[in-house]
């Protein structure tokens, strides 16, 4: 059997179409990236100066974090918190706590929200994100879903030197969130920039 015999094999007037559909596909996969702020964005640089961490806690258990909806507000978040500490030259940081046993589906759950900069999946309500957040270095209130905005400064001086973080916001709840989220200035979703120079 020769090679060319396991090739497709379409009329020749279809070729146009197939090339017109291709493009089509890969425009709407380049606005996708482009318009979705879930789909683009640029992870946090190493640098002297102020950090912003959005830290996000939730468990695919938990019916709060499985809200209709919640994603597209953490994305706001994401957004016009980004927007605001680009707007003062800081970094933002985003970090992804899931509490769930199984590391899948921790995981899974997180990619619901879009990228991260850092995850920590695993050990439910003795998670490393949980002890730090929640129980000890940064005590808040038990609940899933929640987010917590922080700042900290950091110098670099031949090695790293990260100062105490301060918390700047909480919120509890998927309500309070999603409400939150429509409270925030609008901003152009993040990540616009990059994708459109890499185009």
């Amino acid at each position: 059997m020769s090679t060319s015999s396991l090739r497709p094999h379409w009329p020749r007037w279809m070729t146009p179409l197939l090339v017109v559909i291709t493009a089509a596909a890969t425009i709407g996969a380049a606005t996708r990236l482009v318009r979705d702020p879930l789909a683009a964005y640029r992870p946090a640089p190493l640098r002297s100066g102020t950090e912003v961490l959005m830290v996000l806690i939730g468990s695919s258990g938990c019916a709060g974090t499985a809200a209709p909806g919640l994603p597209e507000a953490v994305a706001r978040v994401k957004t016009a918190l980004r927007s605001k500490a680009e707007r003062e030259a800081q970094s933002f940081v985003t970090i992804g706590v899931a509490l769930d046993w199984s590391i899948p589906k921790g995981m899974a759950m997180l990619e619901r929200f879009g990228p991260f900069d850092e995850v920590m999946v695993g050990r439910s309500w003795l998670n490393s994100g949980v002890v730090k957040y929640i129980w000890k270095d940064v005590p808040g209130f038990a609940a899933t879903p929640q987010i917590v905005v922080l700042e900290r400064e950091i110098a670099n001086d031949g090695g790293f030197v990260v100062g105490p973080e301060q918390v700047r916001t909480r919120r509890i709840g998927a309500d309070a969130i999603i409400a939150w989220s429509r409270a925030l200035p609008a901003a152009s979703a993040p990540g616009v920039g990059e994708a459109a120079a890499a185009s």
